[in-house]
């Protein structure tokens, strides 16, 4: 019944076209002027290959048929992935993998679902080219089977802890790439205070929306291609891959601090 009540709300709300503007307005004092984007998606630099299943949280969002972005499967028929991911694309072009390992090969444990609706953070917007506010949800027209290929991930239970965490996508393999990586990566990556990041981006971050996460000089993080895609530690997702520095990924990578948002995620997922 909850659900019900929810994707009510969604379709009178007008969030899950794709295409809409948010809702609600950030408070006057939160509100730098909004600027054309300017930084890039990112995902994974250096790290190494996974193996089969071992991120079993993790999906792969389509657009067209091409790849686009990446996102963590927090419930069955719920995806958490960043705003910019979603912004002004219609779920009918948008189509999600669980239990994926390979771009170009099929394996038997992928599973495709279709897209009934999304919506992004009320309060997503650019400053100074990069995201703020950059989480989604998207509801999917299915629900994916739960085995050893395909699981869940859980949300947050408190604030992320500075300390080591894994972050998994098929973004580009190095600055300068300019192609996915074949096959899914993933990196430990410190997770640093917020302002470890001033003067490394092109902007300070947030604190409490942001967090820095990676190396000065990049030897192992972000880079452009699966922006979406999970932070995790401890069996919880804590960041969203966000935005970093331009075509050679050679810093910091900031990631939406999934802890700020668990309340209004599950305004639309339920607990």
């Amino acid at each position: 019944m909850k659900q019900r009540m929810l994707l009510a709300a969604l379709v009178s709300a007008s969030l899950i076209t794709g295409c809409g503007e948010p809702t609600d307005e950030v408070p006057t004092e939160q509100q730098p002027a909004v600027e054309a984007t300017g930084q890039t998606e990112q995902e994974i630099v250096g790290g190494a290959y996974a193996y089969q299943n071992q991120f079993p949280y993790q999906v792969r969002i389509l657009v067209d048929g091409g790849t686009w972005c990446g996102g963590s499967l927090i419930k069955p028929n719920w995806v958490l992935t960043a705003g910019h991911c979603v912004d002004g694309i219609d779920p009918s072009r948008i189509t999600v993998v669980a239990g994926d390992h390979t771009i170009t090969g099929y394996e038997s444990t992928e599973q495709t679902q279709t897209v009934y609706g999304h919506a992004k953070h009320p309060y997503f917007q650019y400053i100074s080219g990069a995201p703020v506010y950059d989480v989604a949800v998207i509801l999917l027209n299915g629900s994916f089977w739960l085995n050893g290929a395909v699981q869940t991930i859980a949300l947050p239970a408190g604030p992320a802890p500075l300390t080591a965490m894994t972050a998994s996508g098929w973004g580009w393999p190095w600055g300068g790439a300019y192609g996915a990586s074949n096959q899914l990566k993933y990196a430990n990556l410190p997770v640093n205070s917020v302002s470890a990041c001033d003067g490394w981006l092109a902007r300070n971050l947030y604190a409490g929306l942001e967090l820095c996460v990676g190396y000065s000089n990049g030897i192992e993080g972000g880079c452009h291609g699966d922006s979406g895609g999970p932070l995790a530690y401890g069996g919880r997702v804590y960041g969203v891959v966000s935005w970093g520095r331009g075509v050679s990924c050679d810093s910091y990578t900031a990631f939406a601090d999934v802890s700020s948002h668990v309340s209004w995620i599950q305004s639309y997922t339920g607990p």
